[in-house]
């Protein structure tokens, strides 16, 4: 178990019918962080939201909720491991190794596809 992080696939895949949308990864400095990969093949980072702490003495919300930041591009470069469950006992586990090239995906491809060598260096 332990900490992770979540990935959301937005990135359009054709060369991989049926690929979750949802993932986890431990590959990015796992705590909690929500990232997504774009359309376009870019990893963003989404920005915290704004949390009230419950020693606030002014407890009510603002009608208007402050705008969040826009998602951070991470300029990754590197390989990462995203993995997901469809939530039944004994069900279904499919894991993908992610490439970024400067910044850009390059591929995703099943951890079954991927060298030995590789897959062992992606945590």
């Amino acid at each position: 178990m332990g900490m992770f992080d979540d990935v959301h696939l937005e990135y359009e895949a054709p060369d991989l019918p049926g690929i979750p949308r949802d993932f986890q990864t431990k590959s990015l400095d796992p705590s909690m962080t929500e990232y997504i990969i774009s359309k376009e093949g870019r990893l963003l980072r989404k920005p915290w939201g704004k949390f009230r702490s419950p020693f606030d003495p002014k407890p009510e919300v603002p009608e208007e909720p402050e705008p969040l930041e826009p998602p951070l591009d991470m300029e990754f470069h590197g390989d990462i491991r995203i993995y997901a469950s469809d939530g039944k006992p004994g069900g279904d586990f499919k894991e993908y190794i992610v490439r970024f090239t400067h910044g850009t995906l390059e591929w995703i491809r099943p951890i079954a596809e991927v060298p030995e060598l590789l897959r062992s260096r992606v945590w």
